[in-house]
């Protein structure tokens, strides 16, 4: 399931894009560091919401999906 990933390599791109911000613009980095937060809990929701769907299907169709090699 490689669209599990999407998620963190969005956070991941957002990640280096503040960075560059913060190194632009240091001024503003309590602001950045805001956005990375964002970005985070954003990604943590993600992980969140692919559980419940795992243990759903667990509890539909009594099938494991987690944990499984892609």
């Amino acid at each position: 399931m490689p669209e599990r990933h999407v998620v963190d390599d969005l956070n991941r791109d957002v990640y280096h894009l503040v960075l560059e911000h913060i190194q632009r613009d240091p001024q503003n980095t309590a602001q950045f560091l805001h956005l990375l937060r964002i970005a985070k809990n954003l990604e943590r929701c993600a992980d969140l919401a692919t559980n419940i769907a795992e243990n759903t299907i667990y509890l539909v169709h009594g099938k494991v999906i987690r944990h499984q090699p892609e």
